[in-house]
Parts: C-alpha cells; sequence; structure tokens
C-alpha cells in the first residue's frame, strides 16, 4: 500500500478517534476493573483453580467421554467456572468489557456505515450486522 496524503490524514484521524476513545468514561472503567481483577486474591486463585481443572479435564477429553472421570472431571470444571463467573471482580470486569467492546462495535458499524450501509461488520456477537438492519438476511428469513 502506498502512503499518500489522504492516508497520512486517516492515520492522524485514527490517533483522534483513539484519544477520544481514552478520555472516555467507558474506557477509563474498563481499566479500573481491569486492575481492581488483577488485584483481587479471590479473583486469581478462582481463576488458577479453574485452568488446572480445565487442563485435567482437556487431558481425559482426549480418550472420549467414557474416560474413568471424565463425568467427575466435567462437572468439576462446570463448577470452577461458575464460581470464577461469580466472583464480583471478575464479573465486574466482564460488564466494564462489554460496555467497552460496544462502544468499538458503534464505531465500527459507524466507519463501515459511511462507507456503504451494506458492509458487515462483526459486532462482539456471532451474529455480523450491516447498517440498515440487524438481520442478516434482508427481511426474507422464515422468523421476519
Amino acid at each position: 500500500m502506498i502512503y499518500d496524503e489522504k492516508m497520512l490524514a486517516i492515520d492522524d484521524q485514527i490517533d483522534q478517534v483513539l484519544g477520544a476513545i481514552q478520555e472516555a468514561a467507558i474506557f477509563r472503567q474498563y481499566l479500573a476493573k481491569k486492575q481492581l481483577l488483577t488485584e483481587d486474591e479471590a479473583a486469581v486463585a478462582a481463576k488458577r483453580t479453574f485452568g488446572e481443572k480445565k487442563r485435567r479435564y482437556e487431558e481425559l477429553q482426549a480418550y472420549g467421554k467414557y474416560a474413568p472421570g471424565y463425568q467427575d472431571s466435567l462437572k468439576s470444571v462446570m463448577q470452577a467456572k461458575r464460581e470464577l463467573d461469580l466472583t464480583p471482580s471478575v464479573s465486574e470486569f466482564r460488564v466494564a468489557e462489554t460496555n467497552l467492546q460496544g462502544l468499538l462495535d458503534e464505531i465500527g458499524g459507524a466507519i463501515a456505515g459511511a462507507i456503504d450501509e451494506e458492509i458487515k461488520v462483526a459486532a462482539g456477537n456471532p451474529f455480523f450486522e450491516t447498517g440498515s438492519s440487524a438481520s442478516s438476511c434482508g427481511g426474507n428469513c422464515h422468523g421476519s
């Protein structure tokens, strides 16, 4: 790609957008929750426990669901995941992370929509959205 004056101007505008994002309350809240998460010993311990149980489960998973201890290991992983998810600093971080992702998705959608309303944008969910409609099937779905 050859960089001309227009590309350099776009690069400057990207820097401005990044600066605005970094000044936004959503971003500051994300950073604060991330810091609290890293300092929370209960969350660190829950994450470590989940990781260990997940590794053991993955070792058994290689042998199939009929391996001795498979079901117990699966239940243990699910319980450890639930404990991790219910740790207050983890759930608060995930809310802040989702809020920031929503802002980034909105910015990406606005940029894509300014170019062409039909551009599909990955918006932090398993479905692509277009600028004109949240439906990816153009209104011809069975659910419409």
